[in-house]
């Protein structure tokens, strides 16, 4: 095993069983640094050697020092990463349904205990015939009582125990939840699995999941990537 650190004042090489010990001084750092630096479409599988040829910083060097050979792994993929990758100008959508309209409104308000916030969002009224603002999840019982019309807007700022959720969007009707979302580059896998807790815990509020968007493959990969997950309180 190859360890490697920094230390303020002493650099040394050793040897500790099955382990080799690295260690170099502060100020053979801040001349490494540029050599660590590697191009942003640095391609999986890449190679990079640094040696005492190719960095003028490290000419104190001996000719016949230790070369370190630098391997770009292809990072493990998420199971549902080919569903939120790539932007195709779609907004998938994630089906919350609920037996007891009463669940409904209580799910909708747990996305507000976790962070959301609604900048602005319309809702109509069915009784005055005119357009009244969104004033926050309380008008999701409004909807399960038949007083507005089902309405959607867009929840930023979901946190997910420390991790930030892009912007979802959530349709909200009588008897359940839509929750919609743009693919592409802020979905990584921390981010995904971060949505799968928050189904997790909308599942336990009474939800239950469908995703007819990806039809029965796609929506059976969701749910076994939510049963891996157990839990969630």
């Amino acid at each position: 095993m190859l360890r490697v650190s920094c230390d303020r004042r002493e650099a040394f090489l050793a040897l500790h069983e099955d382990m080799l010990q690295i260690t170099f001084t502060e100020a053979l750092r801040q001349r490494l640094a540029n050599g660590f630096s590697m191009p942003a479409e640095t391609r999986p599988g890449s190679r990079f050697v640094i040696s005492r040829i190719q960095s003028e910083g490290l000419a104190q060097l001996r000719e016949d020092s230790i070369e370190l050979v630098l391997h770009v792994e292809t990072p493990q993929a998420h199971p549902l990463a080919g569903y939120f990758s790539h932007d195709d100008g779609t907004l998938p959508e994630i089906e919350l349904h609920f037996a007891r309209s009463a669940d409904m409104p209580s799910a909708f308000a747990r996305l507000f205990t976790l962070g959301a916030r609604v900048d602005c969002g319309r809702l109509w009224d069915k009784a005055s015939g005119r357009e009244t603002p969104f004033t926050g999840p309380q008008d999701a019982s409004r909807v399960s009582d038949g007083v507005v019309d089902p309405f959607h807007v867009l929840a930023k700022g979901i946190d997910i125990d420390g991790q930030p959720l892009p912007d979802l969007g959530v349709m909200v009707c009588e008897h359940g939840l839509t929750l919609d979302y743009r693919m592409g580059p802020d979905w990584d896998a921390p981010r995904i699995d971060a949505l799968l807790s928050l189904l997790r815990q909308l599942r336990q509020q009474g939800g239950q999941v469908r995703i007819p968007w990806w039809q029965a493959d796609g929506e059976q990969d969701f749910l076994q990537a939510l049963g891996r997950g157990g839990a969630d309180g």
